[in-house]
């Protein structure tokens, strides 16, 4: 799978997410994408991640899920300031919405930058 594809096209079998929560927000990423599930302990560096990021703590993970071509719509255009480019589409399972993201892009993105730099 093209890494930079948008996810507007997915494959014909569908492609599997991991839905997890923040706040009220579902977001859902690449499962491919997933090394491990942990519960809370303490906070663990995450290998390979910029000194400021400590760690990912999400307020639960709800499931495996396998989205289709039909359940999957292009990311909206936002008129904002906010980089929305790790946003990668739209997904719906009944009346839920998921907020597609693109972890690496989001994790290597301009305001993960800011934020190393105002904590260095």
């Amino acid at each position: 799978m093209n890494s930079e594809r948008r996810h507007g096209a997915p494959e014909a079998g569908g492609e599997e997410f991991l839905i997890f929560n923040v706040g009220q927000e579902q977001y859902c990423i690449d499962i491919l994408k997933v090394q491990e599930i942990r519960g809370y302990d303490s906070v663990t560096r995450v290998a390979n991640a910029p000194a400021f990021i400590k760690g990912i703590v999400v307020d639960g993970v709800s499931a495996a899920q396998t989205l289709t071509a039909e359940q999957i719509r292009p990311a909206p255009g936002f008129n904002s300031t906010l980089n929305t480019d790790f946003i990668t589409g739209i997904g719906t399972i009944d009346d839920r919405m998921l907020i597609l993201t693109d972890i690496e892009k989001l994790m290597t993105s301009e305001e993960m930058a800011l934020m190393e730099s105002a904590t260095a």
